[in-house]
């Protein structure tokens, strides 16, 4: 069964229980056919970065908070940031130029595959600001906008907005950070019509709640294929091109209804940040790996 070419309802388990062999089982297909080499990926977030940025510009000269943010991190992703490699413990540049904060790929044989609970992670280790990412398949345009969403959390650990150890709540709010600033990168990329569409899921449904889309996830699989491919094809015609793709692609879904939602419902900016925050808490328990994070804070 092709994860390309069909709908897998109980792929949207494994997924949302965070069931790496049941994933791989449900595709049939073992977790080498989901990686490609270090320069591939390297090649692929380049690509993926520069293709969001030719939807960026001269798209918008909107001057909301959220686009100003979006600007911040394009230009840092493209002036302060380089690639390096992972040589044993230690990082090795592979590009020369002053800069702040690095991007690596991870060695598909390297401990941190392991250690590394999701394809992207942003971190200070050793006093460098890393981006670690595994070298997973991505179609390239999800490439660029996860990238923009990861490297919103590597400018704000370079300027000290997310220190080495955090509270819960700056944790979430860095979160909730990232995913402005990727839903104003979506909205971008589709004209507005993102939030339109997602507002007419909302209303026809009755969400009311982050746990009502959750509940769509785990228990209505017909409607969360009409909601996914509804939303997904506003982006792209493109299949997910492995597993983990389909995973982060699902988790922006639900975070971006959820977002929605308290967007509707706040009666001011502050209002909509605990809403936003209270959402990211929500979503974040429902998916074992993120749940480990919240307790570890």
């Amino acid at each position: 069964m092709s994860l390309e070419k069909k709908f897998v309802p109980e792929l949207v388990d494994a997924v949302f229980a965070g069931d790496q062999e049941l994933m791989l089982d449900t595709v049939g297909g073992a977790s080498v056919s989901n990686l490609v080499s270090e320069s591939e990926a390297r090649q692929l977030h380049d690509a993926g970065f520069e293709l969001v940025c030719r939807r960026i510009y001269p798209a918008t000269t909107d001057t909301q908070t959220s686009m100003t943010r979006l600007y911040s991190i394009i230009q840092f992703r493209r002036e302060q940031v380089l690639w390096a490699e992972i040589c044993g413990n230690s990082y090795v540049s592979l590009q020369n130029g002053k800069n702040i904060a690095w991007m690596v790929i991870v060695p598909p044989s390297h401990r941190l595959m392991d250690e590394q609970d999701n394809v992207f992670q942003a971190h200070c280790r050793d006093g460098l600001n890393i981006l670690s990412i595994k070298p997973v398949k991505l179609t390239h345009i999800w490439a660029g906008i996860f990238q923009v969403h990861e490297a919103g959390h590597l400018y704000d650990i370079a300027i000290g907005a997310e220190g080495a150890t955090r509270s819960l709540d700056e944790y979430v709010e860095g979160e909730v950070r990232a995913y402005r600033t990727e839903d104003a990168l979506v909205s971008v990329i589709t004209q507005g019509k993102f939030s339109t569409v997602i507002d007419d899921i909302i209303i026809t449904n009755a969400f009311d709640d982050p746990t009502d889309i959750l509940m769509v996830v785990r228990s209505d699989h017909q409607k969360w294929e009409q909601i996914s491919l509804r939303l997904g094809t506003l982006i792209t015609h493109e299949f997910p091109a492995s597993v983990s793709e389909m995973a982060m692609r699902y988790g922006y879904y639900v975070t971006a209804i959820a977002f929605r939602i308290a967007e509707r419902q706040a009666s001011n900016d502050g209002d909509l940040m605990v809403k936003q925050k209270k959402a990211i808490v929500t979503i974040m328990r429902a998916e074992p790996s993120a749940a480990r994070i919240i307790e570890s804070l």
